[in-house]
């Protein structure tokens, strides 16, 4: 059963169907959080996910940027994500696909993206967006991403390179034009 439901419409206007089940699940979530249960029966229904927590990028600011030790670098394989999808693949409302990492460093992050909306879960992706071979503007409209948040800390190059050491400013905005160019020519309104 399906209740319509509206999620982050206040940044999008994006209306989604959800089953019934996503729903009670994140209510029951909200009342037990406000309970402070020690014991909750509902499940997590928005994720935090990195794909890759490995970066290009060296920001001064950045733990992963600075290659500070602790956590093996890598990426997610898509078992993973089949396992969280078998557990949590029916609460999951959204999903961030991003954290410590610059997840199109992840071959496979297309298809993260896909298997996700295969389930009726919203996603979105942070990044730095200042790649060349790793970022397609058509896969990245084909897999169903929602949101894209690009991470530009600058007004001009010469701002962007302060923070963003080691990224390429019109790069950036050369892929931000061939996403919208893309987006328009599918006649798509996602990503947002």
């Amino acid at each position: 059963m399906d209740i319509f439901y509206i999620w982050r419409n206040s940044q999008t206007g994006f209306r989604r169907r959800l089953p019934y089940k996503k729903i009670r699940n994140a209510l029951l979530a909200k009342y037990e959080q406000k309970q402070n249960r020690l014991k909750p029966k509902g499940f997590p229904f928005v994720g935090i996910i990195d794909p890759a927590n490995i970066c290009q990028l060296n920001c001064p600011l950045c733990p992963t940027g600075q290659k500070v030790p602790g956590r093996k670098p890598g990426v997610m394989k898509l078992e993973i994500v089949d396992r969280i999808l078998s557990e949590l693949g029916d609460y999951l409302i959204d999903v961030e696909l991003d954290n410590w990492g610059e997840p199109f460093l992840n071959p496979d992050i297309y298809e993260v993206v896909a298997r996700f909306k295969n389930h009726r879960i919203q996603t979105s992706i942070s990044t730095n967006l200042s790649f060349e071979k790793q970022f397609s503007a058509e896969e990245t409209i084909k897999s169903g991403l929602d949101h894209l948040v690009v991470s530009i800390d600058g007004a001009t190059a010469f701002t962007y390179q302060k923070y963003r050491v080691g990224g390429n400013f019109e790069l950036v905005l050369d892929n931000l034009k061939k996403l919208v160019e893309a987006r328009k020519k599918r006649n798509s309104i996602r990503p947002f």
